[in-house]
């Protein structure tokens, strides 16, 4: 038979494990409840609305698990106020009854059924048959209201009289059996045939020669007849207009010189550049000359020439001596960086010195 006393000691180690073990799965809910005992302390600090809706603890001893997928039975089920408050009842501020009462008049209410539509109706009255479509009308485009054309100041009319292009006429010359009308060149195509001549040119010799040709290909507007831009086949942009063939845009006149310069450069006999830019200098050069105090007769002044072969540089300029001196100062060709020499003087120059 078995003895008493172990099966008493047996009893009563098996009684402290389920204690301890008890303990031990309690303590999370032990620690949850004093949590929640100081949330509720701290509301009731802030406000002690607030703190009353929270409602009390969880009671530990309602079988409360913190397993997952548990729920404790003492929370609040979807649909019902959280911390045990009765569920506020939501009133329509207009008739005084809550959406529960409206829905709940009458459920098998349809719902308010819109305008009838008789849009066939309207249609046949307009003289349109029942089931056909209107004709699409594409919108009108609003007018275009020309606006106010500024009024050009007199004094720039007569500036572009007197020292504008227009008032020079393109003039032919006959150069290898073919007649090439010419017009002045303006300032920004020198400055287009420098840019050219110094991108291309290895020396300085090339410069001056490419210089010459790209002056001649912007100053040629038509060969025998034919615009230029039409000769060398270049496609006008879509849009753009040409009122005066031999006066094109300047895009258009550009691009056409590029390939013209290409074709004198690279498809013609050695002279014809330089036979068509000793025309252009001899019939239309003068043109670009303007009249200036520094022309008069009169002035003390001076010209320095460069007198490297080929280079064209020459400076007309008031002369300056090195102080206490009778030596002059002489400027310094830009392109080829030597002393200029003096060529010519407008009247007797005078010594600084008594």
């Amino acid at each position: 038979m078995p003895n008493t006393n172990d099966t008493r000691q047996a009893g009563t180690v098996a009684a402290q494990a389920a204690r301890d073990q008890h303990q031990q799965s309690t303590r999370p809910q032990q620690a949850a409840a004093r949590r929640a005992q100081e949330v509720i302390d701290e509301a009731h600090l802030v406000s002690p609305e607030v703190a009353g809706s929270m409602g009390a603890p969880l009671d530990m001893t309602a079988g409360v698990s913190f397993e997952d997928g548990a729920r404790p039975r003492d929370l609040p089920t979807p649909g019902e106020a959280p911390g045990g408050v009765p569920t506020s009842q939501v009133r329509n501020a207009f008739t005084g009854q809550t959406l529960g009462d409206m829905m709940a008049q009458d459920p098998n209410a349809q719902p308010p059924q819109g305008l009838p539509d008789d849009r066939d109706a309207v249609l046949v009255a307009h003289g349109v048959p029942a089931g056909q479509k209107p004709p699409q009308v594409t919108p009108r485009p609003p007018p275009v209201i020309p606006g106010n054309v500024p009024v050009e100041h007199p004094i720039l009319t007569k500036l572009k009289e007197d020292l504008g292009l227009d008032s020079i006429a393109p003039v032919d010359v006959t150069v290898g059996g073919h007649k090439w009308t010419m017009a002045l060149v303006n300032h920004n195509g020198v400055v287009h045939a420098a840019r050219i001549a110094d991108q291309l040119a290895v020396q300085f010799t090339d410069r001056a020669l490419l210089y010459k040709l790209a002056i001649v290909s912007q100053g040629i507007v038509a060969m025998d007849g034919v615009p230029t831009y039409q000769v060398m086949s270049y496609p006008v942009p879509p849009g753009v207009v040409i009122h005066e063939p031999l006066r094109p845009p300047r895009d258009v006149k550009y691009n056409s010189a590029i390939e013209l310069f290409d074709w004198l450069n690279d498809g013609t006999k050695t002279q014809l550049a330089e036979k068509l830019y000793d025309a252009y200098l001899d019939k239309l050069d003068r043109y670009s000359e303007v009249e200036s105090y520094l022309d008069d007769p009169t002035s003390n002044r001076v010209r320095f020439e460069c007198q490297e072969e080929g280079c064209s540089e020459n400076m007309l300029i008031e002369p300056r001596y090195v102080s206490g001196t009778n030596d002059m100062h002489v400027p310094v060709c830009r392109w080829h960086g030597i002393p200029m020499e003096l060529t010519s003087a407008e009247q007797e120059l005078e010594s600084p010195l008594p």
